[in-house]
């Protein structure tokens, strides 16, 4: 079993690592992509400029999820304890799934209707797409901040709190988006 400190440490090696990794694929997709590939380069590059930041992004807000019974949480390891930046934090985890829907479009697009992969060059299909994806993210925002629960003094926040001081040794009083909290009934 790790401790905390070795486990932020493999942590923290395995962002680095991912934006190093990302950047290479990034200037490899730049450098050396024919111009066979078309418009899909543009697609792989985005993947990787976007995994770049959610590295960085995860290396400066440090998230962690914390399970207790049937209570879940998600808290940022920061110095401002703000439901703000865990929202922010889970919003921009959920890009990559509105690109792998673009991915998706594309593909298909690719094999069933290839004459609609001129799209893709378009500026204002580019915009909408774009759009797309940001609106997810201000969409997942918002229902972080204000549909979960995690004030600071709900039950199911002092579970979660109670939890990560005990695994981590850190007390973070506010911040916290609770997932989950059902309450027991013994009969």
């Amino acid at each position: 079993m790790f401790t905390p400190l070795e486990v932020d440490y493999i942590v923290e090696a395995q962002l680095r690592g991912g934006i190093l990794l990302n950047g290479l694929l990034f200037y490899i997709v730049r450098r050396f992509s024919k111009a066979s590939v078309g418009t899909y380069k543009n697609l792989l590059a985005t993947f990787a400029v976007y995994d770049m930041f959610l590295s960085c992004l995860h290396l400066l807000l440090r998230p962690a999820t914390v399970t207790s019974g049937t209570t879940c949480g998600v808290i940022t390891d920061t110095f401002t304890e703000d439901r703000k930046l865990t929202s922010i934090s889970c919003a921009c985890f959920t890009v990559p799934f509105a690109l792998m829907n673009i991915h998706f479009l594309y593909r298909f697009w690719s094999i069933r209707y290839p004459h609609l992969i001129a799209l893709f060059s378009n500026k204002k299909f580019i915009a909408a797409i774009v759009f797309w994806g940001i609106m997810a993210c201000v969409v997942w925002y918002l229902l972080c901040y204000y549909v979960l629960t995690g004030e600071v003094d709900e039950i199911g926040t002092h579970i979660l709190r109670n939890e990560y001081a005990k695994r981590t040794g850190k007390f973070k009083l506010d911040g916290w988006l609770v997932i989950d909290y059902w309450v027991m009934i013994n009969n």
